[in-house]
């Protein structure tokens, strides 16, 4: 695939978003977020805030939430020279890390870094965009998630141009979330506080969860290969029991989050109905790909040209989601992770 054919298919999804209009902060309060509400039935919007969330849903409604949690896996390091850099901790096999690191030229193979907590780690190599990072001290993954837990440094986007604070400790990750790994936050499930879930369960909505351990696949810019094979990086997902049984009943089901609505399509185009367990997924859904695994969709608002708005082009329709952001740059909605909302219904 050349330049111009691979510009071609990406051209439909793109759009201009002014700088102004990136999140570079949490809203005040979670839910306090705006919401953009799509009907598609009729393609028609409205506005209200995250809060109104639950007086949108029907008894028997099913929320499916995605449990997992960011890890704090950024750490900073310095060479003997001094000279500071900040790897992102991708993954751990056989004793050695593979790593996302700016700067990467500037790393030799054998050199050691440390980290001011006195962790030390050898270069091993590089393995395609990812330097190998050897720890010299021996830890389990759950150690070393302890580790990170204690002194690791928030991954937030780039986009945000700023340092991590305190609060992004709390409000980079949602409030159900509880099994650790993920290189960023599920962000549609920011908005959501304790109160609004109890709110949403005593309409007698069902809240359900799975996990899926969110990968550099996520957010890393699309390539050729992408098409070529119709594929991203592999993340792994798991649906509990409960999950899949619920599943597999009559009812709306509504995924919060693309990470969400991707575990629940892989899950049901694989066996044709939701089946419980832990598998890895690669699937790269876009137009004209048709999704029947979820009948709602809460989101974010995404990057151009993104797998993640693609997703929702494909959820929803490419003409309706370009109007959608249109109408959202317009009306001066807070765009990505920390950013507001959108509720995608079939009918309101």
């Amino acid at each position: 695939m050349d330049q111009a054919e691979f510009d071609k298919i990406l051209a439909p999804y793109a759009f201009d978003l002014p700088d102004g209009l990136i999140a570079r902060q949490p809203a005040t309060e979670r839910d306090l977020s705006r919401l953009l509400i799509v009907d598609v039935a009729s393609g028609s919007f409205s506005e209200s805030s995250f809060r109104s969330i639950p007086e949108m849903l029907s008894p028997n409604d099913r929320l499916v939430l995605n449990r997992t949690r960011v890890s704090f896996r950024r750490l900073s390091l310095k060479r003997s020279d001094g000279k500071l850099f900040k790897p992102l901790f991708v993954a751990f096999e056989k004793d050695v890390w593979r790593t996302l690191v700016f700067g990467a030229s500037k790393l030799r193979e054998g050199q050691i870094v440390v980290h001011e907590q006195g962790e030390e780690f050898q270069t091993a190599g590089r393995m395609d965009e990812f330097v190998l990072l050897k720890p010299l001290r021996t830890r389990t993954i759950s150690e070393w998630e302890e580790f990170f837990e204690l002194h690791g440094e928030v991954p937030l986007p780039p986009y945000m141009e700023r340092q991590d604070t305190e609060n992004d400790r709390n409000r980079y990750r949602t409030v159900f979330g509880s099994e650790p790994g993920s290189l960023a936050a599920p962000t549609a499930g920011l908005h959501f506080t304790d109160s609004l879930l109890r709110q949403i369960t005593d309409r007698q909505a069902q809240i359900l969860s799975l996990s899926l351990t969110i990968g550099t696949g996520t957010f890393a810019p699309l390539k050729p290969w992408n098409f070529e094979n119709k594929a991203l990086h592999t993340e792994i997902y798991q649906i509990p029991v409960e999950t899949a049984n619920a599943l597999n009943t009559p009812g709306r089901t509504i995924a919060v989050g693309t990470t969400s609505l991707r575990s629940l399509e892989a899950n049901r185009r694989r066996f044709n109905t939701f089946q419980a367990g832990e598998y890895a997924t690669d699937i790269f859904l876009f137009p004209p790909d048709r999704i029947d695994s979820a009948q709602g969709l809460v989101t974010n608002f995404h990057l151009p040209c993104s797998s993640l708005f693609m997703l929702v082009c494909a959820f929803a329709g490419t003409e309706l989601m370009q109007r959608a952001y249109a109408y959202a740059i317009k009306r001066e909605f807070r765009f990505y992770s920390d950013g507001d909302a959108m509720l995608i219904l079939p009918g309101i």
